[in-house]
């Protein structure tokens, strides 16, 4: 059955055949049906997306129009005046009537309809039902006129009129707009407020009679979408510092309300904007605001405003298309001055900072105290970074000054973090978190200085956080495991200690070695929780060893952050405790030099508590830290550990010997021990027996390997032969000079030969010193003779120097006359002289270390 018509089947009805309007909608064979429709006392009308399209004489008669034509074709709202009693404009009712029709299948409202002989208005009710065809979408509305139910027309007018003398008479501005955004009503306050009549305002856009703009910024109010019905909230208070522009232009400081109007279903009809004149309390309320965004210390911006003022930076820079440059400042080492000289002369320096930051930048910029010793400032149209830079360390230098303050001077640096903006899309909060990190990065870099912020560190960052979270469920998940890498002393041929060195297992990667993730954890917390698990891991170990009747140390390395915890001594205490049948003394701590140098009263005061409990403790990387004697002397440590980076040129290298050759007399000095790392070959090895470092450690004596291959290499190992040589020799500083002649043979050949061979020295550049003026030759006929002058074979070396650079002239002299070919065969001659001549001054040396 169609919706509507009850009385009748749908089958009944030929609308394929029924013209779109006129009389003859209905076909021959519903013509009774059409008589029906016609006679029928309550008004009806058929209606669809065109308008109108057909009507009964009823509905005629109730619009008192002179003839069906005046009706057909118009749409709905066309029957109404423009807006009903509340407000609501008829067009946008009947639009509402429709879609609620369309989707239910019926509908009914009352609403006000207008005569088209007189436009007297009158109530109707309104149904309109669906009538659901194939091909097309018609509907059916039947009209009852309520006029004669005087009491519901009286108590709508009453309601009118009360709505309207109500809102004529009150002091608040009241206007009211439609959902399309057009003004529908305005009360005499509301005139008055904005400077339009009711006259001009009525149909005119709400934005433009009621136009808001932020006070700070300047910008432009949005308070109303003139989308879907929806779009509003029920109620939404206006923000502070908003001023309404007048129609004259004036602005008027106001705040307020918009409210919705909600029509049939969950659709809203337009708005009710409130408006309050605030001009008289403006003085009151500018103090209370000034209180409500200002630092009261130091009289600065504070997070409120600074707020506001980052929005208008950032748009006028965008505007411009300029740069912004967000400052966070932190003052460095404030905490002691308060707790030195009092928080009230703390807050005298705040204040004179902040007179000084004042000072030194234009009226446009914006400082502000977010709190404590923390100043953020923000620099606009900047066009170049040096001008920005040169700003920034006038800055500095301005907070850096003494301060003079209660007849005492102050001295107190500051760090800055900058963050640019050059129009990329980022808001406040973004740019002051990337300039709080950069000023962390200063305050990390040593303080005192101004670091940008880079995008690309930024990442890295970002990046190290993945790492640090997978380096955490690796530790969970028992990814981690310690190779150890033997200690032997060279002299006795005996295995000393093993080094546990950490590995990372990973499923996918297999074996990582340390380099590539501790220096990413090494100041994360993280790196405290890997420590305990290698000092738990590494007892554990030497537990067992110890239970084999092996007596080895063991020793582990363990990062500044962890071994500085206040904490330290007691985790320690409490793991030995888990292992008592450790012997403790077995057990070495290292620490890196550098870690070491930084609170020196502190390191002494825990490697002294730490001892307590047995253990021992070793400098690792020795050298590199440019420690000072009185540091070494303080330092409690047992051991020195030479870093590799020294002994892998030592053969090669008279400065890395001379430097071992120190470091080896500092430990004989203090009573300490001394270890090598890094030693890769035999002869290393034996040059350090020399200069009196029997221990050592690298891959040439054995590679790091997991705890289970440990006792098979222990049994198996044998030490270098050439070891043996100088195992019954005593190191004498006095034989120095006589290993430095070696390294003058080596760089007075490869000074030759490498050049030549390489073919890179130009032939006129190729010369030859004489054999007695070179500087194996000074030392022969000087120092050398008289302290090795009575030896036998020391006569052996003046012919075989010579013949050297006899052989070494020649070359020379075939390589300038272009003989280049000759010139380097020639080379293996020399070569050989110089192996020849290198071994008798070792076979002295073993002579006068063995005497």
């Amino acid at each position: 059955m169609a919706k509507g018509l009850t009385f009748m089947d749908e089958q009944n009805l030929n609308l394929q055949s029924i013209p779109t309007r006129g009389a003859q909608y209905f076909s021959d064979d519903v013509r009774h049906y059409q008589q029906l429709f016609d006679l029928n006392l309550n008004p009806m009308m058929v209606y669809c997306d065109d308008g109108l399209i057909e009507l009964n004489k009823a509905a005629l008669q109730m619009f008192n129009a002179a003839s069906r034509d005046v009706l057909l074709g118009l749409h709905l709202f066309s029957l109404a005046p423009d807006c009903q009693p509340n407000g609501v404009a008829s067009k946008e009712l009947f639009s509402h009537l429709l879609q609620e029709a369309t989707s239910k299948g019926s509908a009914n409202i009352q609403c006000i309809c207008k005569r088209f002989d007189s436009d007297d208005e009158f109530p109707v009710e309104m149904v309109m039902s669906l009538l659901g065809l194939s091909d097309q979408t018609l509907y059916q509305v039947t009209l009852a006129d309520l006029s004669h139910q005087q009491r519901w027309q009286n108590a709508l007018q009453v309601e009118k009129k009360h709505v309207e003398l109500t809102l004529k008479h009150v002091d608040n501005a009241v206007i009211t707009a439609s959902q399309n955004g057009l003004v529908t009503y305005i009360n005499e306050a509301a005139c008055q407020l904005t400077g339009w009549n009711y006259s001009e305002a009525i149909g005119v856009p709400v934005k433009r009679v009621v136009c808001l703009v932020k006070k700070a910024s300047n910008t432009l109010l949005s308070y109303y979408s003139s989308d879907e019905g929806r779009s509003f909230n029920s109620v939404e208070q206006l923000p502070r510092n908003v001023m309404l522009v007048t129609k004259g232009g004036q602005r008027v400081p106001v705040h307020g309300k918009v409210s919705t109007l909600e029509g049939a279903g969950e659709f809203t009809t337009g708005c009710v904007i409130t408006l309050v004149d605030t001009t008289e309390h403006s003085a009151y309320s500018e103090e209370m605001i000034w209180h409500a965004t200002h630092d009261m210390l130091t009289r600065l911006p504070n997070r409120a405003l600074l707020t506001d003022r980052f929005e208008q930076a950032l748009h006028l820079a965008s505007r411009h298309g300029t740069n912004l440059a967000v400052c966070m400042m932190d003052l460095d080492e404030f905490k002691p001055v308060n707790d030195t000289y009092g928080h009230e002369v703390g807050d005298k320096l705040l204040i004179e900072v902040a007179s000084r930051l004042k000072k030194q930048l234009r009226q446009e910029d914006t400082v502000a105290r977010l709190g404590g010793d923390e100043f953020v400032i923000l620099i606009g149209e900047v066009s170049q970074k040096p001008a920005l830079v040169q700003a920034l360390y006038r800055l500095k230098a301005a907070v850096s000054a003494p301060y003079r303050i209660d007849n005492k001077t102050i001295e107190i640096s500051c760090s800055i973090g900058v963050a640019n903006y050059s129009g990329e899309k980022v808001n406040a909060d973004t740019l002051l978190r990337q300039a709080d990190q950069a000023m962390y990065d200063a305050k990390q870099s040593g303080r005192n200085r101004i670091h940008w912020f880079d995008v690309e560190q930024n990442q890295k960052a970002h990046d190290s956080e993945k790492v640090i979270k997978r380096i955490e469920r690796a530790l969970a998940a028992g990814e981690f495991e310690l190779h150890y890498q033997p200690q032997v002393n060279m002299r006795t041929a005996e295995v000393v200690g093993m080094e546990g060195l950490l590995r990372w297992r990973h499923p996918e990667k297999g074996l990582i070695l340390p380099m590539e993730f501790l220096p990413i954890i090494e100041q994360h917390e993280l790196i405290i929780s890997l420590g305990e698990w290698v000092i738990a891991s590494a007892l554990e170990q030497l537990s067992v060893w110890q239970k084999q009747g092996k007596q080895w140390t063991v020793s582990v390395n363990i990062a500044a952050k962890h071994f500085h915890l206040p904490s330290f001594y007691r985790r320690l205490r409490d793991s030995l405790k888990q292992y008592a049948n450790v012997e403790p003394n077995k057990f070495e701590i290292e620490i890196l030099e550098s870690a070491a140098l930084g609170d020196i009263q502190h390191v002494q005061a825990a490697i002294n508590n730490c001892k307590g409990l047995g253990v021992r403790f070793a400098l690792d990387d020795f050298g590199t830290g440019y420690s000072s004697l009185g540091y070494l002397k303080r330092l409690p440590a047992d051991r020195l550990k030479i870093d590799q980076s020294f002994v892998s040129d030592i053969l090669n290298d008279k400065e890395d010997l001379a430097l071992v050759q120190a470091i080896i007399s500092l430990a004989t000095t203090f009573e300490r021990e001394v270890l090598a790392e890094g030693v890769e070959t035999a002869e290393q090895g034996g040059l350090l027996m020399r200069l009196g470092c029997d221990v050592a450690q690298g891959d040439g004596i054995a590679k790091a390997m997991p705890a289970e291959a440990v006792m098979a290499w222990s049994e198996k190992f044998t030490p270098d032969a050439r070891w043996s040589v100088w195992s019954e020799t005593e190191w004498d500083l006095k034989v120095f000079p006589l290993l430095v002649a070696q390294y003058d043979i080596r760089e007075w050949v490869n000074n030759v030969l490498n050049p030549i061979e390489d073919e890179t020295l130009a032939a006129e550049k190729a010369l030859l010193s004489d054999e007695n003026r070179c500087r194996f030759g000074a030392w022969y006929h000087s120092d050398g003779l008289k302290q090795y002058g009575h030896l036998a074979n020391f006569g052996a070396i003046d012919k075989l120097h010579r013949r050297l650079h006899s052989v070494g002239d020649q070359v020379i002299q075939l390589y300038k006359a272009h003989h280049k070919q000759e010139a380097k065969e020639k080379c293996a001659e020399l070569r050989e002289i110089k192996d020849e001549l290198l071994s008798i001054l070792d076979e002295l040396q073993l002579k006068v270390f063995s005497s």
